[in-house]
């Protein structure tokens, strides 16, 4: 039997690949999944702007208010825009309108336990009015760890959408 070369197994360099793979993967499968975690919540946060504004100006030009029933028509404009990317289902929608801009005064956002807004309220104003549209929606984590290292409280993150403006000097009964 021949010695064993203690000096030769060091020398090897087969494998070295395969373990500096195995060092190196984890680290790089979850710096990915991250990223592709957050490029979807940024695109679910677009989506909810994008829908959030286009139905804030059916409240800014009266279009909603002279309809029979305001609230539907803003949820179903707004719900038509975000079906792609949210579950309507699970937005909070708060629409608070004052006198002026110098008199707003938001309502705090209060979250129950599950990450979901609890207050909200509907109140679009008349012409001239200063509004202020917000909608929330609790967006989950895909990747449950990738959930516990960017919140460690486990909730989902609520995102937020804010438009604020002034409505038109629409005339009452007739939209335009």
């Amino acid at each position: 039997m021949a010695a064993l070369d203690h000096g030769s197994l060091i020398r090897s360099r087969q494998g070295n690949a395969a373990v500096e793979m195995a060092m190196i993967a984890p680290i790089f499968i979850l710096l990915l999944l991250i990223t592709v975690e957050l490029g979807i919540m940024l695109y679910t946060q677009s989506v909810l702007d994008g829908a959030a504004r286009t139905a804030a100006r059916q409240i800014r030009t009266g279009q909603i208010q002279s309809s029979g029933t305001p609230l539907s028509t803003f949820t179903t404009t707004f719900c038509n825009n975000v079906s792609i990317a949210v579950n309507c289902g699970a937005v909070a929608i708060d629409v608070e309108s004052f006198t002026s801009f110098s008199s707003m005064s938001l309502t705090p956002v209060q979250v129950n336990k599950s990450g979901q807004v609890t207050n909200s309220s509907f109140t679009p104003g008349g012409p001239g009015s200063a509004v202020a549209v917000r909608v929330f929606y609790t967006y989950n984590f895909i990747v449950p760890w990738v959930s516990l290292i960017l919140n460690p409280s486990g909730n989902g993150v609520v995102l937020q959408s804010t438009v604020v403006f002034e409505n038109e000097p629409y005339p009452t009964g007739v939209a335009g």
